[in-house]
Parts: structure tokens; C-alpha cells; sequence
């Protein structure tokens, strides 16, 4: 009685069911493929444009740093993903930042940027509110020790409207102070119109970058040290403001050679060379075969470097290789870098990089038995050692019996 129940009102029914599920995905489809994306070089939004003509986080030099308020990511994980830079908050309560954890940051030479945020439309408060704002947050800054002269960033989280602007910049205004210069954290318009050098979120800025900015936030909510945090690029380290370490930040990978070449992994992290180039036997498979490249066991979320400027031309999963990035050098000359974790690449295809930014992180996908970087160098499409090779461009990557220089 039930199935034939369901027969005489059930497949009436089918046809605008199913009529209604396909008009609710696309409405879905429409506003996944129109909004605006955490990605840094999405450039293709409509909307405000800069004075004086604006640049894309592709075209700078990019140099990762991250920010977080309540949560507290282990300092050595962030130092291990790569991390040059951390902001955090000048606040009395759980998201301010402490003496210790800048100290913890500094010990491991990361170099600290600070922002300060009462409530979110503080700034609609106009100048009355900046200078209560900058009393605030200078007198966590004197007790914490940080330098005189260092910037301090002032929220300005929300979208603001023209109308809004005048007031926003007043606040900014009334901020600044000789001793600790306001500079300015939110969208495109705000940090244009406030024409000093400013931290510029994603949000409200419709996949433009100001001349102004100096600090990139594209990427909320991740995962990285056993925090939350959000991931950022300084974009001008002679301008960004940031208490460095009593021995400066090394802002770039170390481990330098000639004609460009570095190190694709950090120069002053132990990564022992677990497998070479050269007939070997499988791992997992048990078989002897061509090993391709030199397997560098970092840890997994330690940062990878291009090894030379080029333009990355696959950023994808690869089969075995995994998470896989390779960038052309020119002269026929390929790296290739296996085995990233999902969500692990730093890049995008067709991405012209620089000698020693960052590309990605160190996973296991793929055939893998453990978290390492497995890099490879191609001649004219041929593998060839690239050990030696490196060696041959004054790079020292691997030690032991086995290395070539």
C-alpha cells in the first residue's frame, strides 16, 4: 500500500523537485563564481582602482608573515613554514601580544609588526577616537619595550564608504604620533587615501593592491603551529616597520650561489638527504628503480624555495610526485618539487618567481612514506643529478658520502 502510495504522489512530484534542486545549484554556482576569492593575485574583480595605478601581489617580492589574535601557534612551527614576520595585537587581554611571545619571536629571528583595534567601527569615532586609540596603544607599546620610531597599524576593519572616508582619515590623523607613527590596516581605498605605507587586507579591495601597501593580508582562517592564523607577504621589507631582532631578520633563504642559484630549503634547518639520485630501491613498492632526484627530509610545513627566478608552469597533483610545482628557468633548464601537501603551494601557474621565494611547503602526498622535499633538475627535458648540478652553480645542498661537493 505504501509503495503504491509513493507511485501515485511520488513521481508527480520528481519532475519540480527535481526542477527546484537544479535552480538552487546554479544560484550556488553564480555566487561561488562571483564572489571575490582569498587568492592574492585575483585582479580580475571590477571596481575601485588606486591613484597612481596599482601593482598585484605577482609582480612584488613576496616574504610570508602571518597574524593572529586569541590563538597562540608554536614560534619554531611558524620558523619552520618559512615565517619572517608576525603581527600582533597592542591590546590588554587575550589576543595582545606579551613580552615573552616577542621575545620567544625574536629568539628564533622573526621580527614582530604591531596593529592595535579597539572595536571594529572605532575609526567612525574620528579624531576624538584616534586620540584615545594612540594613548592606548602607546602605552602597551612603552611597556613592552618596543623601540621608539616603530609604526604602529590602526584598524580600519570594515568597509568604508565614501561618505565614511573623512571621518576614518581623521581618526588615522589624531592617531599619529612622533613617537609611534599611525599607519593604516584595511582595504584599498583606505590605505590609498591615507597615502602613507599600509597594511592592505583582501576584503573591500576588489583584487587591487595600493602603491601603498606594505604589508599583503590574503588568506584568512589556516591552520599552521597548532593555531589559527592568517597568512600575509611583506612587500616592502625597507618599509614594512617591524621591531627586528637585536641580529635583523635574514630576509632571504640563505645558501646563495652563483647565477642566481639558492638553496630550495632553508640553509639553517637540518635536512638529511634520505634517498639520492640514482638507481635505488623503492620504498614502497620494493622494486630497484631511477630515483630521480634527491629526497631533502624536511618537516612537514617547512618552507620551499625556488631555487632560481623562471616562471612556475605546473602547480598541480601529480600521481605519485604528488602535490607537485615545477617552474622553467629558461635555457631549458626545469626544477620540479614533489610531494606538497594539499593547499600547500604558495604560487600559481604562469607566476614569473624570484631566486629564493617562497613556493610552497613540505608535505608527503603521493607515493611518500614521510614528509620531505624530493627535487629534481631537468636539462632540455632530461633529468640530470641535481646535486651535482647545484654544486656546479656554487650551491652546497646535500652532505655526507654521497654529495658532490
Amino acid at each position: 500500500m505504501r509503495k503504491r502510495l509513493w507511485l501515485k504522489i511520488g513521481v508527480p512530484l520528481a519532475a519540480p523537485l527535481l526542477a527546484l534542486f537544479a535552480l538552487i545549484m546554479a544560484v550556488v554556482l553564480i555566487v561561488a563564481t562571483t564572489s571575490n576569492t582569498n587568492d592574492p593575485d585575483q585582479n580580475g574583480q571590477p571596481g575601485y582602482q588606486g591613484p597612481g595605478g596599482a601593482a598585484t601581489v605577482s609582480q612584488t617580492g613576496r616574504v610570508f608573515a602571518v597574524d593572529y589574535s586569541v590563538s597562540r601557534p608554536d614560534p619554531q612551527a611558524l620558523r619552520d613554514a618559512g615565517v619572517k614576520v608576525v603581527a600582533r595585537y597592542l591590546w590588554n587581554g587575550p589576543k595582545g601580544v606579551t613580552a615573552s611571545e616577542i621575545a620567544a619571536l625574536h629568539a628564533l629571528g622573526m621580527g614582530v609588526l604591531f596593529v592595535y583595534e579597539n572595536w571594529p567601527d572605532n575609526p567612525l569615532g574620528g579624531a576624538a577616537a584616534g586620540a584615545q586609540d594612540s594613548r592606548a596603544a602607546i602605552a602597551i607599546a612603552e611597556r613592552l619595550g618596543v623601540p621608539r620610531g616603530t609604526p604602529i597599524y590602526y584598524a580600519v576593519d570594515f568597509d568604508v564608504s565614501r561618505g565614511q572616508m573623512a571621518t576614518v582619515l581623521a581618526y588615522l590623523a589624531a592617531a599619529d604620533d612622533t613617537r609611534y607613527p599611525a599607519r593604516a590596516y584595511g582595504g584599498v581605498q583606505v590605505i590609498d587615501a591615507y597615502g602613507k605605507p599600509g597594511w592592505q587586507t583582501y576584503a573591500w579591495s576588489y583584487g587591487v593592491v595600493s602603491k601603498n601597501t606594505v604589508f599583503y593580508q590574503w588568506r584568512n582562517g589556516q591552520r599552521l603551529g597548532g593555531g589559527v592564523v592568517d597568512f600575509n607577504y611583506v612587500l616592502d621589507v625597507a618599509n614594512v616597520g617591524v621591531w627586528e631582532p637585536d641580529g635583523g631578520v635574514d630576509w632571504g633563504t640563505g645558501g646563495g650561489g652563483r647565477d642566481g642559484w639558492v638553496l630550495p630549503k632553508q640553509a639553517n634547518m637540518p635536512w638529511p638527504v634520505s634517498r639520492y639520485y640514482g638507481r635505488l630501491m623503492h620504498p614502497i613498492y620494493h622494486v630497484v628503480t631511477m630515483h630521480y632526484g634527491d629526497d631533502l627530509g624536511g618537516p612537514c610545513g617547512a618552507a620551499i624555495f625556488a631555487a632560481n627566478s623562471g616562471v612556475v608552469t605546473f602547480a598541480a597533483y601529480n600521481g605519485g610526485a604528488g602535490w607537485t610545482i615545477m617552474i622553467d628557468h629558461g635555457g631549458g633548464v626545469v626544477t620540479r618539487y614533489f610531494h606538497m601537501p594539499p593547499g600547500g603551494f604558495r604560487v600559481r601557474v604562469g607566476e614569473r618567481v624570484a631566486a629564493g621565494q617562497q613556493i610552497g611547503v613540505v608535505g608527503t602526498s603521493g607515493g611518500s612514506i614521510g614528509c620531505h622535499l624530493h627535487f629534481e633538475v631537468r636539462l632540455s627535458g632530461v633529468n640530470v643529478d641535481p646535486d651535482r648540478f647545484m654544486c656546479a652553480h656554487g650551491v652546497k645542498m646535500t652532505t655526507g658520502p654521497h654529495a658532490a661537493c
